[in-house]
């Protein structure tokens, strides 16, 4: 037998071993886990309102700050830094942009670690004008710091493409 043969076999057995991802095999209390989804949904709700600002400390406070933060689109890394971040946002003078998010899921992974996906829409708008239109999805790992203060570790922005 050549093994190539093999090989199927062996991915099932490391895919069934496999451990999965169940918030309740991380030995989370009912509270716990409530308390992580209320902590990363509040922060999500406030994120757009701070992105969308001008202040950059607060804009800056969203994110880890260090090597583990990483931003990507479309399946490409875009930002490492928040100060990545506040370059793209200054990128856009001149313009504001308007982004609502819909479908929010959080699932708590332990007790200061939760994974997040939301829908989202946002406009580009040049004065009252929509130049720009565009949705997807973003899928987020956020990290609670300290009591009651959550950041982005990572994120992933996901646009449908025409094919």
């Amino acid at each position: 037998m050549n093994s190539y043969a093999i090989l199927p076999v062996t991915l099932l057995v490391l895919v069934a071993s496999e451990p999965r991802l169940d918030p309740k095999s991380h030995d989370l209390t009912d509270s716990a886990r409530a308390r992580v989804e209320s902590g990363a949904a509040d922060f999500l709700a406030s994120y757009l309102e701070v992105i969308e600002g001008d202040d950059t400390e607060a804009i800056r406070g969203l994110y880890v700050a260090d090597e583990r933060f990483a931003w990507f689109t479309d399946g490409v890394k875009k930002y490492t830094s928040a100060d990545d971040v506040i370059a793209g946002l200054a990128s856009m003078q001149g313009m504001k942009f308007s982004t609502e998010f819909s479908d929010v899921e959080v699932v708590p992974l332990t007790p200061n670690l939760a994974h997040a996906r939301t829908a989202f829409q946002t406009k580009i708008l040049q004065g009252e004008t929509v130049v720009y239109e565009f949705s997807g999805v973003i899928t987020w790992l956020l990290e609670e710091v300290q009591a009651g203060e959550w950041r982005v570790l990572t994120g992933h922005t996901s646009t449908p493409k025409e094919r």
